[in-house]
Order: structure tokens, then C-alpha cells, then sequence
């Protein structure tokens, strides 16, 4: 990928090329190119690297458009949901707190880009995220690209406070049994059934009944599971509401 590229064009003369535009400079001294040349350097690698995030994302043909709305090359990201989004659904969900959504750049936020996010996003995303958050979504209430903020506001808020659309786990009417099981799942591989159990307000923060128990997090990474390890480090300060209405098997507003 072309991002841009720095050259020397004399002694203290240097350029940096742009894939629409050239700009020329030139440095007071030996020292100061020197540093220029490296500072620019390490931006363009920088930038490199964010692109290169964001390409290994897309690549899953489900991470190709936003999980709410469906435009083409969403540039954010729910770290916790693992949702690849839009700029207009992206604000929406900031509008929510980071409680629920914590938001993420795919280009420009390098640091939060780990290996294991990165395969949660390529495994996961989209796709099984949609299936936990998504099972239920009334075709009169999908949004489209051309959606309105307020449009984007009630759809977003349905699906991820008042969880309006999402797929109940089994064991969602106990927390005490949601909490065991997720002590359970993440000692093995299944991302799916921790995305389920966290979906339907298995807590990471839990305090087991034995004191001496450790931690769902703790548990995960004695087991060496990478990937529920982030995924559970993204939502240890989240929480879903866990009450249902047994009738309906649907969540409480």
C-alpha cells in the first residue's frame, strides 16, 4: 500500500511524496535532516501499520460493511461488541458510553490493535457478534446507510441497551449459573459462547464463591486462551442487563 515515502534530494534538501502530491523541504543542518528523515520515517510506517490493520479486518467479507447499517469500508470499530462500523454509527455508539461500546479506530488507534483482537475481528466480528446482538432484527427496524442520526440513535440503542434483538444463552434467567459457565468457556477456544454468555450478562468482575477461585480473566490466561483473554479484558468494566422476562425471553426495557 501506498501511504507516502521520504527521500533526500540534497544535502540538507529532502521530499516527501504523497500519492497525490509532492512537498519539498530543506533542513538547517546535517543533524536536522537527519532527524526530519527519521521522524517522517516512522509516521509513514506508522501509517503503514494502521492500514494494514484495518486491510487484514476487511479481508472477512462480513467486516466489509458496517454491522448496523451495511455502508461499505466502516473505519471504526466496538472493541468489546467486536463490530465493525460506520462514522455515523460509530457516534452513536460513543453516544452510549464506553459502559457498553468502547470505540476504536481501525487506522489511527495502532496501540489497541493486539494480534488477539486483531484474529477476533478476522474469526469473529461481525458475523458472530450480529448473531448474538442481531438474532432478532424486525426487517421495518434494520437501518440502511441512508438512516437519519435519530434513525441511527433508536436502532443502536434497541439493539445494545435495551437488547431488544439478541439471542438469549440458555442459563440467562440465573446469574450465579451465567458467571460458572463463563468461568467454564473461557478455558477452551469457544469465542462464540463467551460472546453469548457477555451478551447475556455474564459478568468478567464476578467474585466467585470460593474466594480462592480466581477470576474469569485470570482463568483464560492460565489456560493460555489469547483471544478470550482480550475479549475479556474489553468488557471488564461492561455490563448487560441479565433480568428477563421468562415469557418472552426478552430483555426488560
Amino acid at each position: 500500500m501506498n501511504v507516502a515515502q521520504v527521500k533526500q534530494t540534497g544535502r540538507h534538501g529532502f521530499s516527501l511524496i504523497t500519492p497525490y502530491k509532492t512537498f519539498s523541504f530543506s533542513a538547517d543542518s546535517s543533524r536536522d535532516l537527519t532527524v526530519w528523515l527519521a521522524c517522517l520515517t516512522q509516521v509513514i510506517r506508522n501509517a503503514l501499520s494502521c492500514s494494514e490493520i484495518a486491510q487484514r479486518v476487511w479481508a472477512s467479507p462480513w467486516n466489509n460493511v458496517c454491522a448496523e447499517c451495511g455502508l461499505a469500508k466502516p473505519e471504526w470499530a466496538s472493541v468489546n461488541l467486536l463490530v465493525v462500523i460506520c462514522d455515523a454509527c460509530a457516534g452513536q455508539h460513543r453516544s452510549m458510553g464506553t459502559n457498553v461500546s468502547k470505540v476504536r479506530s481501525l487506522k489511527m488507534d495502532r496501540k489497541v490493535w493486539t494480534e488477539p483482537l486483531i484474529q477476533l475481528f478476522v474469526l469473529y466480528g461481525n458475523k458472530a457478534s450480529n448473531e448474538v446482538w442481531g438474532c432478532n432484527v424486525p426487517a421495518a427496524e434494520q437501518i440502511l446507510g441512508d438512516a437519519s442520526p435519530n434513525e441511527r440513535r433508536i436502532y443502536i440503542m434497541a439493539k445494545y441497551i435495551k437488547g431488544r434483538y439478541r439471542r438469549a444463552h440458555p442459563l440467562a434467567s440465573s446469574q450465579k449459573l451465567l458467571n460458572q459457565r463463563l468461568c467454564e468457556v473461557v478455558t477452551g477456544p469457544d469465542i462464540s459462547e463467551t460472546m453469548s454468555l457477555l451478551c447475556s450478562g455474564a459478568q468478567v468482575t464476578c467474585v466467585p464463591a470460593d474466594p480462592t477461585c480466581p477470576s474469569p480473566i485470570s482463568l483464560a490466561e492460565r489456560a493460555g486462551q489469547a483471544m478470550q483473554t482480550e475479549l475479556l479484558r474489553h468488557n471488564e468494566f461492561t455490563g448487560f442487563d441479565s433480568v428477563w422476562d421468562s415469557s418472552t425471553l426478552a430483555f426488560r426495557s
